[in-house]
């Protein structure tokens, strides 16, 4: 049958013949000059070249396993990409509830705000409006004492011009 492997040693002195059917032939391989065999040394067996023969249906069903674990990694892959779009879409969504949130919990707080400033405000013109009527009410107090001790004193200095009159 055919020849499906051929190998040398290191050296170059052995030939070794693989076959379809299994079997390996080994030729010695001698330089000859002159009809003499030149540098034969003796056969080191760390030399030999290491062959495997394999057959035609073992490579089929190595590469048909081959094909079938490309096939699963490239499953695998989809699979990842898909969870990781997923994942990253699922956090997108919390992203962009987190800010809903956080926009709508801004947007109540400067309500708070605003209705706060406007309540300071209006405590602040109470308090002035009041601090005025405080003060009329003051100078009216004053002025309405000031006029009672007028009158007192006009009528003590009256009795007093009476006594003189009458002494």
């Amino acid at each position: 049958e055919g020849i499906t492997a051929l190998g040398v040693t290191k050296d170059d002195c052995i030939l070794f013949v693989g076959t379809e059917d299994g079997m390996l032939f080994q030729f010695d391989i001698h330089l000859m000059e002159h009809g003499e065999v030149m540098g034969v040394t003796p056969e080191d067996p760390a030399n030999f070249l290491d062959v495997v023969l394999v057959t035609r249906a073992d490579m089929e069903e190595k590469t048909a396993a081959m094909s079938d674990l490309e096939s699963k990694i490239g499953e695998i892959q989809v699979q990842s990409e898909y969870k990781l779009h997923l994942h990253d879409q699922d956090w997108n969504d919390k992203t962009k509830k987190m800010k809903e949130e956080m926009e709508a919990g801004r947007v109540a707080a400067e309500g708070r705000f605003e209705a706060l400033r406007r309540r300071k405000e209006q405590q602040e013109l109470e308090a002035v409006e009041a601090i005025q009527n405080m003060e009329r009410a003051h100078m009216k107090a004053a002025e309405e004492l000031e006029s009672l001790y007028e009158k007192k004193l006009a009528i003590e200095a009256q009795r007093y011009r009476g006594l003189l009159h009458e002494k």
